[in-house]
């Protein structure tokens, strides 16, 4: 359980694509689950970048609509995984 005053815990529900974009405006960070394996989308100075554990998987954006068009996991952008609903959400910051 997350102790963070900050986050919504959303565990397992999935929200729309509208819904994301929202969420990154206001600058919030977004965990989520796809295919079984846990996913973060941080929010700092540099931009905003995809997470898998401790490890970066994509270059920085300094916005939202190119965060989730231009980062892919196994080869879909996260728009699309979002717009076809196949991510559930774990913890927004």
């Amino acid at each position: 359980m997350n102790d963070d005053k900050n986050a919504d815990t959303l565990t397992e529900r999935l929200i729309s694509y509208e819904q994301l974009l929202k969420y990154l405006k206001q600058g919030r960070e977004i965990e989520f689950i796809y295919n079984g394996t846990e996913y973060f989308i941080s929010h700092d100075k540099k931009g905003r970048t995809l997470w898998c554990n401790k490890t970066q998987l994509s270059d920085y954006y300094q916005d939202d609509i190119s965060t989730v068009n231009f980062i892919k996991i196994e080869g879909t952008s996260i728009a699309n995984l979002f717009k076809q609903q196949l991510v559930k959400i774990q913890t927004i910051f």
